[in-house]
């Protein structure tokens, strides 16, 4: 059965990305296939608004991309700080300790992030060499303030590690402006790809770092080889996904078509009117005011059933959400709404969420809901064609 997706990814296709998909099979050796791939890497740059950075992009999915990070630029013994907004942040202090790193980790209250004052807190308490960050946590749909994070980092001479996997293509990210170390994301999110891609941006100093290293523990994960690769595609690593690739470059294509800036303002709008559409019919969002994600909302379900509701709306509605993360997973579902998602999308995830609920016994003010929900949808630009 297929329906409607509102997940955090993978999220629906434009048809020129599927078409990009169904192609025929491409020679990872070929000139047509290097010059999509070089193609893709400075398309790559533009998405992160990085003029100095280094791209990186390979087969993998975005946690493949985090795992690269810490392997190639942290050592064991390193002393790291780790901001756990939820399940996710919980995920990259543990890729950090895998690899040998000392971490301290600091989980945030309730439903919010971090701000640059508590991170200030931290950061002159001890010493660190890196700060690993979760701009948009999926798990809760919390999104904190980064600019002013990497500013405490720079502020103390420490590396800012970034999870941008549910927000690049989709929130304000201004790599070079605000002074991020690295930042990760991944293909099946706000660029709207297919999943299989990891695509890292690396300032100048991290790249020079990680090429000065003689013991990365990892084969494909070091990213001393891929920054070779990025160099020279014709080089081989290991067997790229072709169609997976040429894929991503026709989302970025799509995605960068629209204007960067237009694209964060459509997330921003749209996400605005679906928060207050679901307060206005009585539900609980789980992240505070000043800390709700413009890609992913998400709200406690009636009677902590998440499963329970979660199948009816796919099964009944044809609606598919998402529910919580792990410890979370029977009291949240999640709404993903990024990439190609747009009005007629989150309007109707609304109608069939709140049709659901009342089937289910819960008194819920679905007319009141869509009311505003439609008046402030009409000020929101549609996504491209």
């Amino acid at each position: 059965m297929r329906g409607l997706l509102l997940i955090p990814g993978p999220t629906p296709l434009h048809p020129r990305v599927r078409q990009a998909l169904g192609g025929d099979a491409i020679a990872h050796t070929s000139a047509e296939f290097r010059e999509a791939f070089l193609e893709l890497l400075d398309m790559t740059k533009r998405l992160f608004l990085s003029s100095k950075g280094r791209p990186v992009v390979f087969s993998g999915s975005g946690t493949v991309g985090l795992e690269a990070l810490v392997t190639s630029l942290l050592r064991p013994g390193d002393e790291v700080l780790s901001l756990e907004a939820g399940y996710f942040g919980k995920r990259f202090t543990l890729l950090a300790r895998l690899h040998g790193a000392r971490v301290t980790a600091v989980e945030a209250r309730g439903g919010r992030g971090f701000s640059a004052e508590e991170l200030r807190e931290l950061l002159a308490r001890q010493r660190y060499r890196a700060v690993l960050m979760t701009h948009v946590e999926t798990s809760r749909g919390v999104e904190s303030p980064l600019p002013e994070l990497v500013k405490a980092c720079k502020e103390h001479g420490v590396l800012a590690l970034v999870d941008g996997v549910c927000s690049v293509g989709a929130c304000e990210f201004r790599f070079d402006d605000w002074g991020v170390d690295a930042a990760v994301t991944a293909s099946q999110k706000g660029l709207a790809g297919p999943p299989g891609a990891t695509l890292l941006m690396l300032s100048e100093e991290a790249a020079a770092y990680i090429e000065g290293r003689r013991d990365i523990p990892s084969y494909y994960l070091d990213l001393a080889r891929w920054l070779k690769v990025m160099e020279d595609p014709r080089i081989y690593l290991s067997t790229p996904t072709t169609h997976v690739l040429l894929a991503v470059n026709v989302a970025l294509k799509v995605a960068l078509g629209e204007g960067l800036e237009t694209r964060w303002r459509r997330h921003e709008m749209q996400a605005r009117a679906l928060q207050r559409a679901l307060e206005r019919m009585g539900l609980a969002l789980v992240a505070e005011p000043g800390f709700r994600a413009h890609t992913v909302t998400a709200f406690y379900a009636p009677g902590g059933s998440a499963g329970e509701l979660q199948g009816f709306l796919y099964e009944r509605m044809g609606l598919y959400l998402a529910q919580g993360m792990g410890e979370e997973k029977e009291k949240l579902l999640r709404i993903g709404h990024f990439g190609n998602i747009g009005r007629r999308e989150i309007y109707q995830a609304v109608s069939l969420l709140g049709q659901a609920l009342r089937a289910k016994g819960h008194g819920v003010a679905l007319e009141e809901a869509l009311g505003g929900l439609l008046e402030e949808l009409a000020a929101v630009p549609e996504p491209p064609a």
